[in-house]
């Protein structure tokens, strides 16, 4: 009696072991080869998945009858009607390539593909079908491996020591709880998840969550976009029939090869316009990925992805790679918008110009924003989109927040890692391939291999706290713990040792003690000490910050001071480690330093997350500093320049000694920012809006300060996509003294030049053969540079130019000082070579006068992500 109460107990624990009950088999295609990742969907449970990769599925379901469609690119569906009762129902299923008719077609004066009237109205619908589903929650299924295929020759033999396995590096499955609300929040939840290795950032998921309805999808144009016209050629392939409905075949064709496009095959559910599926391929930085996703109808006109399958493969820095990922969603529950839920007919203008100026004569006086279609009503796709983006704005205007754009929350349940094998094999919606079994097994003995390992380092640790220090740490650097919330980091001396012809040799000894609290304030110290060997002077400086509000609008208190050399232009222009390359190896001593002791205090907040304000109070003593050595490594013939630079304002740059006294007011505006919101922190989407700027600065004389000016100084800076054709960068800055009655030649205002052969600096916002101090004024000024990165324009022309990664970009500067004589350069450069440099070619010219020409070598242009957004620099 026992035993029983003990095997009823385990098997009400157990509900996969109770519903071991359903439908399994193989599909096949005519020849009796296995289907791999065929879809087969549940009608009456609003469930997809797929068989695997060796053509059989298993679904577990209980009783009852249903009605399953099982379908595959390139085949005509199946439709099945299966009763299931208390045990498998074994079902093989063999699909036909599919029959495809080309309809008759009249040929008209224009000889236009018929594919292009296709994809007009289904472009001019695909906002109706973004805006056409109020919520719906489903599960999703993801499952993921990849392999190394390639190594650098040099580090074969080290992963070969490490045990680097290249068979399996990456195996991964998940199973999530998704939901979506209109129109743009986004919930997941994480209920079981199991993995093993590095998916190196080829997660599919912004595949997965994002829509191709949309105007771009992971950065990249959709055939769906309004714009798609201008990226994309498109050809009618014919028309087959499935469960009543004519799917239209559509060949996309990029008009331009290259990163960001796609290429390959969509198919249209004609009259509805919605997808039915699609084969896509792109390319990112020279990783290939390739889409393929199942569509079905939900609801009569609701049509949704019931499966993804992502090949993802690669080559990048001598590391080829290739993974493969599937997902599938089931139990769709849906919610349809009513102001949408409506059979709607769109009109080509193009092809029936009769009917559609009908059309817009008699809608002339009705109102665009409406609410409602009436059903059965005909629209133009032009009166479709003046509708719908209405529409859309309307309900943007509804929400609390309308410059919110996404809402994403990401949750993974406490208990998600803690399923076994068991828990999978009855979850697991489609059964493993052979070779996916000898890839968990793999994965499960690395599991315990690494448990073992992990308990051996606690027991290690007790004898040897690896956290603690070491005697390299002293060149190398480390971060030690000193509590919960607190770090204390000791910064590697050697890339911080330098040259100038001040110090000679120096190098700096830095340390950052940081504390966290609970409010997500932070409070940090930045001690340094520097030391130069030419000029026997020891520096001393520190910094403390308390940082502290929401991370949208986040708040800064910093006080500073000590005594320590500084660049006479703040901006620092000129990176330490290049002044040393260009003094050691060229005898050019570009950077120019002064000495100051100081104390600064300065907060920085914000009166609106669009609206940033800064406060800063500078007290200096400064002194001027003169050359104390001319070592150099190779002699070139010349002399070190002196320490002042020259000017072609004044005669010298030379400063006696002096205190200033000095207070600036700066503010920032963004007018049209636009945020995200992860995980219930809102963030900025960066270059969703220009940015306004003023600044005020103030020289105050006093007792402890000699310097009597007034600066005003204004700016605009914007970084923004063209579409993917290109990226455009644009910095304005102008400015006048209203006061020059006490000022020294640290305080003129400077700008970002540049004399050596490298790049270093912001794209966007420095020249690349300005003289570093030659303009500086002390009186009024305009700068603006405009940067421009191509996606197809001279040598990107070639399509195997494109797919290498590599960008070409131009650039203009411009600037107006009393004595600039109208300075003007113009340059051409080549980004993104093998993925980390970049090359310009530079003229300049002044009051139309040719000067000079250089050619610059620096890192390729960073360019950040996030959504639309980027930004260039590094």
């Amino acid at each position: 009696m026992v035993r029983k109460l003990v095997l009823i107990f385990i098997l009400s624990l157990s509900p996969g072991i109770l519903l071991a009950q359903g439908i399994r088999g193989s599909i096949l295609d005519d020849s009796g080869e296995p289907i791999p990742f065929a879809t087969i969907y549940i009608k009456e449970q609003g469930t997809g998945t797929t068989s695997n990769f060796d053509g059989n599925y298993d679904i577990k379901l209980p009783s009852g009858k249903y009605n399953l469609v099982f379908q595959h690119l390139g085949y005509a569906s199946q439709a099945r009607n299966v009763t299931i009762g208390g045990e498998y129902v074994e079902l093989d299923v063999v699909l036909n390539i599919e029959s495809i008719v080309l309809r008759n077609v009249e040929i008209r004066a224009n000889n236009e593909d018929p594919a292009y009237t296709i994809m007009r109205k289904a472009i001019a619908k695909a906002k109706f079908h973004r805006q056409q589903i109020d919520t719906y929650s489903a599960r999703v299924y993801v499952k993921g491996s990849g392999r190394m295929l390639d190594s650098p020759f040099f580090l074969r033999k080290v992963m070969a020591k490490e045990g680097i396995d290249s068979t399996f590096t990456f195996v991964s499955e998940s199973i999530s709880e998704i939901k979506y609300t209109r129109p743009g929040t986004f919930e997941e939840r994480v209920v079981s998840v199991r993995t093993s290795g590095d998916d190196n950032n080829s997660s599919p998921n912004g595949y997965i969550v994002g829509s191709f309805y949309e105007p771009d999808i992971a950065g990249s144009i959709s055939p769906l976009s309004p714009k798609a016209f201008g990226y994309y050629k498109f050809e009618y392939l014919g028309t087959v029939r499935d469960r009543g409905y004519e799917i239209s075949k559509i060949r996309v064709t990029p008009r331009s090869r290259g990163d960001d496009v796609f290429f390959g095959e969509l198919n249209i559910v004609e009259d509805q316009w919605s997808i039915y599926s699609l084969d896509l391929n792109t390319e990112k930085m020279g990783i290939k990925v390739r889409i393929r996703q199942i569509y079905d109808p939900i609801e009569p006109r609701v049509w949704l992805p019931v499966s993804h399958r992502f090949d993802v493969n690669g080559k990048v820095l001598g590391f080829a790679f290739e993974y493969d990922y599937l997902a599938t969603v089931s139990n769709y529950q849906i919610t349809v918008n009513p102001d949408l839920d409506l059979e709607l007919e769109v009109v080509d203008e193009k092809l029936e110009k009769e009917l559609a100026k009908e059309l817009e004569q008699k809608n002339k006086t009705a109102q665009v924003a409406q609410t409602k279609i009436e059903s059965g009503q005909e629209v133009t796709r032009k009166e479709l989109r003046k509708l719908m983006n209405a529409y859309e704005e309307q309900s943007l205007v509804d929400e609390e927040d309308p410059n919110i754009i996404e809402n994403y929350s990401y949750k993974v349940d406490s208990l998600a890692a803690n399923p076994d094998s068991a828990f999978w094999a009855a979850e697991r919606p489609v059964p493993l391939s052979s070779r996916e079994i000898m890839g968990y097994h793999k994965m499960d003995s690395m599991a315990i291999v690494e448990k073992q390992e992990a308990e051996g380092d606690t027991l290690e640790t007790g004898r040897h706290n690896k956290s603690g220090f070491r005697v390299e740490d002293v060149l190398l650097g480390n971060t030690y713990r000193l509590g919960e919330k607190s770090t204390l980091r000791y910064f590697s001396p050697l890339p911080q040792v330098n040259f100038n012809t001040v110090e000679g040799y120096n190098f700096n000894v830095r340390f950052r003690y940081r504390q966290s609290f609970a409010n997500r304030a932070r409070i940090s110290f930045v001690p340094t000490i520097r030391y130069g060997f030419s000029s026997k002077d020891i520096y001393g400086k520190g910094v403390a910050t308390y940082t502290y509000g929401p991370a949208i609008a986040r708040r800064a208190v910093s006080l500073s001071g000590g005594k320590f050399v500084q660049q006479i232009n703040p901006g620092n222009p000129i990176h330490p480690l290049v002044n040393t390359f260009t003094s050691l190896l060229l005898q050019s001593n570009y950077m120019k330093i002064y000495e100051a002791g100081y104390l600064t205090a300065r907060h920085t907040g914000y009166f609106h997350p669009k609206l940033k304000y800064s406060i800063d109070f500078s007290w200096q003593e400064r002194s001027s500093l003169e050359n104390n050595t001319n070592h150099t490594w190779i002699k070139q013939g010349k002399e070190y320049t002196s320490n002042n630079p020259s000017n072609a304002e004044i005669n010298s740059t030379a400063f006696p000694y002096h205190r200033a006294l000095t207070a600036k007011f700066g503010l920032e505006y963004q007018p049209w920012l636009k945020f995200r919101i992860r995980n219930g922190r809102k963030r900025i989407v960066n270059g969703s809006s220009p940015t306004f700027r003023a600044n005020y600065t103030q020289g105050i004389k006093s007792r402890i300060s000699d310097t009597n000016f007034d600066l005003l100084d204004v700016g605009f800076n914007h970084e923004f996509k063209i579409g993917v054709r290109g990226r455009v960068g644009i910095d304005l800055q102008a400015g006048i003294f209203l006061n020059t009655d006490v000022l020294y030649f640290p305080d003129f205002q400077h700008f970002a030049g540049n004399e050596t052969p490298f790049l270093f600096n912001n794209p966007v916002g420095s020249y690349r053969l300005l003289s570093y101090y030659d303009y500086s004024t002390k009186d009024r000024y305009f700068s603006g540079l405009l940067h421009y990165q191509f996606r197809k324009f001279l040598v990107t022309q070639f399509p195997f130019m494109r797919l290498t990664g590599v960008k070409e970009l131009a650039f203009v500067g411009y600037l107006a000082t009393p004595y600039s004589d109208n300075y003007f350069e113009v340059g051409y450069g080549l980004d993104n070579i093998l993925r980390f440099f970049r090359v310009e070619a530079a003229a300049s010219f002044q009051n139309g006068v040719y000067q000079g020409f250089g050619v610059r070598v620096g890192v390729a242009t960073s360019i950040t992500g996030d959504g639309d957004a980027f930004n260039f620099g590094i």
